[in-house]
């Protein structure tokens, strides 16, 4: 919790999105993530469970992320009396359930609930739901997943806040890309409409086959 403290110095709200606990299953059809079904093992945690180390503890995290998950949220729920005044902090998943949480204060939003299985596209649901119903000036997705960036670009233009992401590698090493400046070049500087974006998606990600020997960019180029 202190570490999301400090970053309130620089944010209003903060939202943490989680995968879903049927994430890999899901997955499991290509190869990446077919590993990872054959032995797994699930727990139920408490905050008094005590945690493997070394390459358990990798393994551990790896097969029970969503066990984690539910922990860290429940643990978070008890603890917002730490949040400073006047600020949110909402909290999605590993499930449809979302929480938005203030200074001493703790409600369930519907207007968040979701089924999305995956944090990747469950987020541009809040990137929605801030667009249309806060005065923020801009949106910073925290996220080194080229799979976001590139739907980032793809659906700027739909939002009213400036989409940026943040997909710093370190502290060390800064590096911030503007999606809704590049959406804007797209359409009037290259003449692509940006929701041709998408197809990256659909051409191949990490829940999606690639196509034999058609590369993204024959997809973007006959497209």
């Amino acid at each position: 919790m202190k570490k999301l403290i400090e970053q309130f110095q620089d944010y209003a709200c903060i939202d943490v999105i989680y995968d879903f606990d049927r994430t890999v299953q899901i997955k499991s059809f290509t190869e990446r993530h077919s590993n990872k079904m054959t032995t797994k093992q699930t727990y139920e945690l408490t905050e008094l469970s005590e945690l493997p180390s070394g390459y358990d503890y990798d393994q551990f995290i790896s097969i029970n992320r969503a066990a984690i998950a539910i922990l860290i949220r429940n643990c978070w729920l008890k603890m917002v009396q730490q949040i400073p005044k006047n600020k949110i902090f909402i909290v999605a998943g590993p499930d449809t359930k979302t929480f938005q949480l203030t200074n001493n204060n703790v409600i369930e939003s519907t207007d968040l609930a979701c089924n999305q299985s995956e944090a990747d596209t469950r987020m541009f649901v809040h990137v929605n739901h801030i667009s249309h119903n806060s005065k923020y000036a801009q949106i910073v997705l925290k996220v080194t997943d080229i799979d976001i960036v590139v739907l980032a670009v793809g659906y700027a233009n739909q939002f009213q806040n400036e989409l940026i992401v943040n997909s710093s590698p370190s502290p060390t090493n800064q590096k911030f890309i503007n999606c809704s400046k590049l959406s804007n070049e797209c359409r009037t500087r290259h003449k692509i409409k940006p929701k041709l974006f998408i197809l990256h998606a659909l051409s191949g990600c990490d829940s999606t086959s690639f196509i034999r020997n058609v590369s993204k960019k024959k997809h973007l180029k006959h497209l």
